[in-house]
């Protein structure tokens, strides 16, 4: 459920920065965001935090490690990525890969959210 919520969050952002890339220049987008965005990055540490412990439990229970793996990898690709769009006056290229792995994270998520429902 946190992670919908962060992908709403995150295309309100995608909103704002449609709004703001109008008339400002892209160097100064993320001076101008404001609302939604703090609490999409608020999550988004939430959510490393989340991972962490997935990873923890997975790898002291030896169950599903390859999809803590997995899961661990993607959640602090997208938050680099998500540091990066700061740093880097946020880069275009960037964006898809964004939103592709959010969507991989799902997906991996609602898998294990599947099997582990049909095994009880």
């Amino acid at each position: 459920i946190l992670m919908l919520v962060q992908t709403v969050w995150g295309t309100q952002v995608r909103q704002q920065i449609d709004i703001i890339g109008e008339t400002v220049a892209r160097k100064n987008w993320m001076d101008h965001l404001a609302g939604i965005f703090f609490y999409h990055r608020t999550m988004a540490i939430v959510i490393i935090l989340i991972g962490i412990t997935i990873f923890y439990f997975s790898k002291k229970e030896n169950v599903r490690l390859n999809s803590a793996y997995w899961i661990i990898g993607i959640v602090f690709t997208e938050g680099l990525i998500g540091r990066l769009f700061s740093m880097l006056e946020m880069p275009a290229i960037l964006q898809p890969l964004h939103l592709i792995l959010s969507m991989v994270l799902l997906s991996i998520l609602y898998f294990n959210l599947i099997n582990f429902k049909l095994k009880r």
